[in-house]
């Protein structure tokens, strides 16, 4: 976990956010044991979705757009949120 996330679980601690956006692992897991709640970037777009700002296309497009960028996205996360968009 590099300096960012750690700074971003503290100050989250510290004020009493009641979200923590973070999607690197080491940070979500430590964010998790102190209770912190927490949301991705695919959190964040299926919100997107669900309050009809953003279509499926578009979720779709910025997925591709993050992986060109060089993020990473698990297939198991990409299959999950697949779901998601079809649940409809």
């Amino acid at each position: 976990m590099d300096a960012g996330e750690s700074e971003a679980i503290v100050l989250s601690d510290s004020i009493k956010s009641s979200l923590l956006l973070m999607d690197e692992v080491k940070g979500r897991q430590v964010a998790r044991q102190m209770g912190i709640p927490l949301m991705g970037t695919i959190g964040i777009l299926l919100a997107a979705y669900k309050e009809n700002l953003l279509t499926k296309e578009e979720i779709l497009k910025c997925i591709e757009t993050l992986k060109v960028a060089g993020r990473h996205i698990s297939n198991k996360l990409y299959t999950q949120l697949l779901e998601k968009l079809t649940e409809d």
